[in-house]
């Protein structure tokens, strides 16, 4: 049996496409649960959507090729099992064992958001989400910018999404109460690894909403 033929794949049911956020995510999670299979991530190229998904992506993104590869199985090679339906709840990958004999497996998931799928191989992670040269040079230009004063201090970011999520019947939209308390355990971690020269860029659309956030725990905003 060659190697070809013994390679194994896993997807999701990419249901809902989703913005880039919700890719990344997804990416990220199926490279952790295939990991720990030893089954590689891939996209259906008859569906256009999954594909247009991963083109758009490696556009900033370009070594996900290298992980992410392009198929178009039979029907007949391809299983789906019924695997972390809801949206940010971690379910082990070993569930999914006794399908180890199924050369495709197609996960019934669409979002797979729980960082537990991919934690133990963040390295990995860095080097498929790294930026191509011509985005960081773009971030590069506009980070100088915002930072012209303040070139060495520890950048935290904090993206704040709240106005679609007001007519959204599930996903709950940022609020105080759980943003302040996040922020500063996350700032605590950062002065726990020696990091005390901080400074706060915060991310949204809502400007009344971030204007009124306050952290009185951090030195720089």
């Amino acid at each position: 049996m060659t190697f070809a033929m013994k390679k194994r794949y896993i997807t999701s049911s990419f249901w809902h496409p989703a913005d880039l956020g919700n890719m990344l995510f997804r990416f990220a999670s199926l490279y952790g649960i295939g990991k720990n299979l030893g089954r590689i991530p891939y996209v259906n190229a008859s569906i256009h959507l999954q594909v247009k998904g991963l083109t758009e992506i490696s556009e900033y993104f370009p070594l996900m090729h290298e992980y992410i590869e392009v198929k178009i199985p039979h029907e007949s090679l391809v299983t789906t099992a019924n695997f972390s339906d809801v949206c940010c709840i971690y379910e082990t990958p070993k569930n999914l064992e006794k399908y180890k004999n199924v050369k495709y497996l197609k996960l019934s998931a669409n979002y797979l958001q729980s960082y537990k799928f991919f934690h133990q191989y963040q390295m990995d992670i860095k080097k498929l989400m790294e930026c191509s040269n011509s985005f960081k040079q773009k971030a590069d230009m506009i980070a100088n910018k915002i930072w012209i004063k303040d070139k060495f201090s520890h950048k935290f970011c904090v993206h704040v999404r709240r106005g679609d999520f007001f007519y959204e019947p599930w996903p709950l939209e940022t609020r105080m109460d759980f943003v302040n308390p996040a922020v500063e355990y996350i700032y605590k971690k950062l002065n726990d690894q020696l990091i005390n020269d901080v400074s706060l860029l915060i991310l949204g659309n809502d400007k009344n909403f971030i204007q009124n956030m306050t952290f009185p725990n951090l030195v720089k905003h």
